[in-house]
């Protein structure tokens, strides 16, 4: 992308030297990290004006989507990156988040989150390593500041990869490093949230999660202000566009940034190796590639250890309340809890009423004994059958609430069949009992002429029923003569 990339851009390329640089950038310990970094109001465009927006690693690009327009709406969200600026591209991001939040998708995953709690149970690879870390740490036995190749390894595949990365090094500014940084922890937290979900194995949707649910990746962002803007940006994200949405998932993801950053460079290239291998697997998001992450892989080797400790404790000091993400949340929450208490209550005074106490039958309240009870209207035309009450509460789509209504409805259709089996074992009783009778009043015709009546022979499906005769259905109605016939014999 040498064609797109800003002539004047503060960036060297080594020809000769070492891939891998373990030294750190000299520090400037005058430096204060806890400044908002804001920029002044002239400057708040993009800074080129004639040219275009800029956008990827350091602002370093522009023009790079110009020749990828039907491939654009499967990278990024914004509808226009090379007409955009970013203070358009911020507006319209949060304007996106606040149209494609479904409170019905996080209330599902609220209620029904069994898979979501194995998830949250899940044991990254660093946690161990930070365990390990802390230990040596306390015990004196490392006065580094970060971990080392003891416990952080990279396998063969990781080397081989490196070796593949530009050598260069970078020229900027303080801002701009700060911007980096933030942007790297944006980065880092969408890695965490697929890394967690899928186990720590990349699926065919891994690319799409890790772009979505980064704000650099997916809106070109660039964050200038604090850490606290960037975790809040990223936990907005993680509910409102990923398969599980759930807040005590997104703050456990939180915690594996933490946990990463704390280890230091090793443990942040290793990720971003990682998501640079998932985004070449899969069209088109291998251009963010050339955009972010290769010039991070790069970058993060040489990046001080000192300023991502720093960054890693601003991130322990931040803690966002849920109820500043918008949305309503706690009170989306604590509806939905009480409607499934309601529906619980209504459960068991539904079993109540079914069942009859012999001692009350006097009550009017009470059914008697015998009383069946009508069951539930059928639902195949909807909820015409529910009272609008239980109707509003299953637009929650509570599974709780599904489920107890199937159970009522089953319950009270079994009751129903069980008795309308009972009549008609009782009317068939009183049938035959019936019969029993007129055929003491009314005997066979073997008084008449003398003679026992035929018996039916092999070919006869039916038995003789009393007092009526022979009932003939087989077939062949010729095999057995008629009484009348037999009558004359005799």
């Amino acid at each position: 992308h040498s064609s797109h990339s800003i002539p004047n851009a503060p960036l060297i390329e080594v020809i000769d030297g070492d891939k891998l640089v373990e030294t750190a950038a000299s520090d400037d310990d005058h430096y204060d990290w806890e400044m908002d970094q804001v920029l002044p109001a002239e400057e708040k465009e993009d800074l080129s004006i004639l040219s275009g927006p800029v956008y990827g690693f350091a602002s370093r690009h522009r023009g790079v989507f110009s020749k990828l327009q039907e491939e654009v709406p499967s990278i990024v969200d914004c509808s226009d990156p090379d007409h955009m600026t970013g203070h358009e591209r911020r507006v319209a991001r949060i304007a996106h988040e606040e149209a494609s939040f479904d409170p019905d998708h996080y209330l599902a995953d609220l209620m029904d989150n069994d898979y979501i709690k194995t998830l949250m149970e899940f044991v990254p690879p660093w946690q161990s390593e930070v365990a390990r870390w802390n230990s040596l740490c306390k015990n004196g036995s490392s006065r580094d500041v970060e971990a080392d190749q003891v416990i952080v390894p990279f396998c063969e595949a990781e080397r081989d990869q490196m070796k593949e990365l530009p050598n260069k090094e970078y020229l900027l500014g303080k801002a701009t490093q700060y911007s980096l940084y933030l942007g790297l922890v944006d980065i880092m937290f969408a890695f965490a949230y697929d890394f967690r979900t899928t186990e720590g194995e990349p699926n065919v949707e891994s690319a799409w999660t890790v772009c979505k649910i980064s704000s650099t990746l997916s809106w070109l962002e660039v964050f200038r202000s604090s850490v606290h803007e960037v975790v809040y940006s990223c936990l907005r994200r993680s509910l409102c566009y990923p398969l599980y949405r759930h807040w005590q998932l997104s703050l456990a993801v939180l915690q594996d940034v933490r946990d990463i950053f704390h280890l230091g460079r090793r443990k942040l290239l290793q990720c971003l190796l990682i998501v640079q291998r998932t985004l070449n697997q899969t069209e088109p998001f291998y251009v963010m590639n050339d955009l972010y992450i290769t010039d991070y892989c790069v970058w993060i080797q040489k990046a001080s250890p000192k300023q991502i400790q720093k960054i890693a404790a601003e991130m322990d000091e931040v803690v966002v309340d849920i109820s500043s993400l918008g949305w309503d949340l706690p009170e989306l929450e604590t509806a939905a809890h009480l409607v499934v208490e309601e529906e619980g209550s209504c459960s068991s005074e539904e079993h109540q009423g079914t069942s009859v106490n012999p001692n009350r039958a006097g009550d009017s309240h009470i059914p008697p004994t015998g009383y069946t009870t009508p069951p539930i209207r059928s639902t195949s035309q909807g909820e015409e059958g529910l009272d609008e009450d239980l109707a509003r509460r299953m637009t929650l789509r509570s599974p709780q609430t599904s489920c107890l209504i199937e159970e009522i409805s089953s319950s009270q259709s079994e009751g129903s069949s069980e008795d309308s089996s009972d009549s008609e074992d009782s009317k068939s009783e009183t049938s035959l009992q019936s019969e029993e009778s007129s055929e003491l009043e009314n005997p066979l015709e073997e008084s008449s002429y003398g003679s026992p009546p035929l018996q039916p022979t092999a070919t006869d499906q039916e038995c003789v029923g009393p007092g009526k005769g022979i009932t003939q259905t087989s077939p062949h109605p010729s095999v057995l003569p008629s009484t009348e016939h037999h009558s004359i014999t005799n």
